[in-house]
């Protein structure tokens, strides 16, 4: 084997091939150095190599750890070193080397003699991961967006108090949208009220500051343009609105609350650093703007139709009356809006088995449990109803035909594992779903034939399933 590599050291081209493969060798007792072609296209000089010039070309914030593992092998601790580090050329570029070697051999002192090791430029895979660790990082943002979202749309949907809803959205806006302090004023004959904030140490005390009389202020232009607005400074601009109450607190980022083409207030986000909020917190602060409208809305529906007496009184859903009369005032959205309108009947299995075997109470409180399981998972927007005895009714606005089903499918799957006290059987329901995305319906009557139709289809095909008069979607069939 010995004369086997002795041949191969002395054929032609043989160290040459070598160093093109990154390898190269330094003999520091005769101070003679064999660089590769790394080493030889950086513009770095045999003498470079051998007397560890290299350890000055490092980077700054490489240069100590690279530095402290040479010292071990240097210091004969360690006869192997590996490291990945940036190195500059002479012509100031940096580039990413992976480096391995080995001490082959000491002197009697214990120093190195000859290290062997091998370099291989990384720059490009460093570039890659770089790139990619910035792609799963937006991913990251963007998801914590939409979960955040999401989060938001089931406290509009699961708080009837606009002044918790308010609190609640706000904290998880804080995720999305970092700010020192926040708040939320209602917009009523000319009039800011302040209803909800976030990071004031006394809301009270400073209602007028937050909320001034209508005038030239940042929030009276954006109720007036409806759009966003961000100030570097605000007291630069608007000197007047700054107190001792607010002074710490320049930054500003203003969002129109609209609901239906409606002005219902203004979320403004504060913050101490001056310039702090950018264009891009802009999309996400609207989108949390989105569910404060939808929650200042239905608190003002809420309120209306409690007073009218369009609630179940044993349910608490809205009634049947209420759903048309909400129903007239949706349909004629979508001639200026290109979301869908959806709907979903659900009818309560073998409800009449429940009340003969068990009562009337237990049936009753099976309604009562299956209407809060519905409104704890649907949006506030959305118009949930006792449509007559144990079927319900939910207008769901803004929705397209697969999100529809797979609310559906996740009532159904809730309930199917839901445990009543009371009984001692499984409680399910069969549902119906209609779309304006298929039927382009013209109104609420003839979504509600669709998914009524929808609704026996599930009833013929055994019950305790979703349906569409186009057939089930199949992939929402387990439950969520």
């Amino acid at each position: 084997m010995s004369d086997l590599f002795t041949n191969f050291m002395h054929t032609p081209g043989f160290q040459a091939t070598l160093a093109k493969a990154g390898f190269f060798i330094k003999d520091y007792s005769n101070s003679v150095a064999q660089p590769n072609q790394y080493w030889n296209e950086a513009g770095y000089t045999p003498s470079d190599l051998i007397d560890d010039a290299w350890i000055e070309f490092l980077h700054p914030e490489d240069k100590g750890r690279v530095s402290r593992l040479w010292a071990k092998v240097l210091s004969g601790q360690q006869d192997f070193f590996e490291a990945e580090y940036r190195i500059r050329d002479p012509m100031g570029h940096w580039h990413w080397m992976q480096n391995r070697g080995f001490v082959i051999s000491r002197t009697a002192e214990n120093k190195v003699a000859i290290y062997l090791g091998v370099d291989n430029e990384i720059t490009n895979l460093k570039e890659e991961l770089y790139n990619l660790n910035l792609t799963m990082q937006d991913m990251e943002q963007r998801y914590l967006q939409s979960e955040t979202l999401r989060v938001a749309g089931t406290l509009v949907s699961s708080v009837l108090e606009v002044d918790k809803t308010v609190k609640m959205i706000l904290e998880q806006a804080h995720q999305v949208v970092p700010f020192d302090t926040s708040a939320v004023c209602r917009y009523t004959d000319g009039r800011l009220d302040i209803i909800g904030g976030l990071g004031w140490e006394d809301l009270e005390k400073i209602k007028a500051d937050i909320c001034p009389p209508e005038g030239e202020t940042p929030h009276f232009r954006v109720i007036q343009e409806q759009v966003p607005m961000i100030l570097e400074d605000l007291g630069e601009r608007y000197g007047d609105m700054i107190n001792k109450n607010t002074k710490e607190f320049p930054a500003w980022l203003g969002v129109p609350l609209i609901f239906q083409r409606n002005m219902l207030g203004i979320l403004e986000f504060r913050s101490r650093t001056p310039g702090f909020f950018q264009n891009d917190q802009i999309w996400p602060a609207m989108a949390f703007a989105d569910n404060v409208a939808v929650a200042l809305a239905n608190a003002r529906i809420y309120s209306d139709t409690k007073q009218e007496a369009h609630t179940d009184s044993l349910t608490g859903l809205f009634t049947r009356r209420f759903l048309f009369a909400r129903g007239k005032d949706f349909f004629p959205r979508r001639n200026f809006q290109s979301s869908f309108i959806s709907l979903i009947m659900m009818d309560i299995d073998h409800f009449k088995r429940v009340n003969d075997t068990f009562g009337h109470h237990a049936g009753d409180v099976v309604l009562k449990e299956v209407a809060a399981l519905c409104r704890n998972t649907l949006r506030k927007s959305d118009v949930c109803c006792r449509y007559g005895g144990e079927e319900i009714a939910v207008l769901l606005p803004e929705t397209d035909k697969k999100t529809a089903l797979f609310i559906a499918n996740r009532i159904r799957g809730l309930l199917e594992k839901h445990k009543f006290p009371e009984l001692t059987i499984q409680v399910t329901s069969s549902f119906g779903v209609s779309s304006t995305e298929d039927h382009p319906s013209e109104t609420l009557e003839e979504l509600l034939e669709e998914a009524d139709k929808a609704l026996y289809l599930a009833k013929e095909k055994g019950r305790n399933r979703v349906e569409t008069i186009t057939g089930p979607y199949k992939l929402l069939q387990e439950t969520p």
